[in-house]
């Protein structure tokens, strides 16, 4: 499991995605066949436990791929569920 970040809007908590995009390098270096380079992360994510959702990474080697994503509770904690690559 991953820690998220949440930050309080007018409309309710959402994912903190530039927190989330500075945290995948490191929380996903065990599952990736080369060094992220950079991740982007969707705006707007409604906190709410069992949502889903993808980022895109760069990796190191000039690969793309999508990262999947879940929320996990109500506290932005996050679980990976898969990768693809990006053709």
């Amino acid at each position: 499991m991953c820690v998220g970040l949440a930050v309080a809007g007018c409309g309710g908590t959402e994912l903190d995605s530039k927190k989330l995009e500075e945290a995948l390098p490191h929380d996903l270096a065990p599952v990736v066949s080369s060094p992220i380079k950079s991740a982007s992360c969707p705006s707007g994510v409604d906190v709410e436990k069992g949502k889903k959702f993808s980022c895109e990474i760069v990796l190191a080697n000039g690969k793309t791929e999508t990262a999947h994503l879940k929320l996990t509770n109500d506290n932005a904690d996050y679980e990976f569920l898969s990768l693809s690559p990006n053709k």
